[in-house]
């Protein structure tokens, strides 16, 4: 027979194990919704520059040659963003990205022109736009 004092005991251990387990459970799900927004500013602020930034050289290109000094300094903008976006970006907005990079990168070189390449320009600048508001659990 177990008598009263094993039963409490046996009570009192299984209190503490579903304690533990409970609160464990607890600072898992506080530690992955930290993890999400971490960095959530750093990100939202290079996610703007880098948008920022091709519209910029976009616009100015669009312009034409006189608008050369706007273009260059859109352009140095462009790259240091697009850095910076690489080192703290998800897959995701990476990929959107690169994709819109790709894009402007002939107009750079001089292989394309800002108004042939704009509409493509535009669907992938939207699409980069939702991929970063998805990360910053935006929409």
């Amino acid at each position: 027979m177990v008598d009263s004092a094993m039963w409490t005991l046996l009570g009192s251990l299984g209190g503490v194990g579903i304690g533990s387990f409970v609160t464990w459970k607890i600072q898992q799900r506080q530690l992955a919704a930290q993890e999400r927004t971490r960095f959530h500013e750093q990100r939202l602020e290079i996610y703007t520059q880098f948008t920022g930034a091709c519209n910029q050289y976009m616009s100015a290109m669009q312009v034409g040659p006189q608008a050369a000094a706007n273009a260059t300094s859109a352009h140095v903008l462009l790259i240091a963003a697009f850095e910076k976006l690489r080192m703290c970006g998800s897959t995701n907005v990476f990929n959107a990205a690169t994709a819109v990079h790709a894009i402007c990168v002939p107009v750079m070189t001089g292989q394309a022109n800002a108004n042939q390449v704009g509409l493509a320009f535009n669907a992938r600048m939207a699409e980069l736009v939702v991929e970063a508001r998805k990360e910053l659990g935006i929409d």
